[in-house]
């Protein structure tokens, strides 16, 4: 699989940058760019499992390999999930995904 890498700089300090991806409210407009009405079920903790859902209940099951807040954060995608139940075999049980959030701090008080 290929790894892929993005990078942007927000002038907000690490914590509101944090906030603003993980708390429920916050989470629900930034993703409605993408996928409107989405939502997670679960804590942004270690050992934690979430799941990320839009409104029929279609998403990806995921779990927090590693979550220090306003720091980094892990996760490893493991599974599907379609109308609100998860999908038996799916690729990501063979073969999960990551996704790793690294919030640096940047000149002038802000995000890397």
């Amino acid at each position: 699989m290929k790894d892929l890498q993005f990078s942007t700089d927000i002038a907000a300090p690490a914590a509101r940058v944090w906030d603003c991806m993980f708390d429920p409210i916050a989470y629900r407009d930034w993703t409605s760019a993408f996928a409107e009405g989405s939502y997670f079920e679960g804590c942004w903790a270690t050992g934690e499992r979430l799941r990320f859902l839009d409104p029929q209940g279609f998403g990806m099951e995921a779990v927090v390999d590693e979550a220090v807040p306003h720091e980094r954060l892990c996760l490893r995608l493991v599974g599907e999930i379609q109308g609100g139940r998860p999908v038996a075999g799916s690729a990501l049980h063979t073969q999960p995904a990551t996704e790793r959030y690294r919030f640096l701090p940047a000149p002038g008080g802000g995000t890397e």
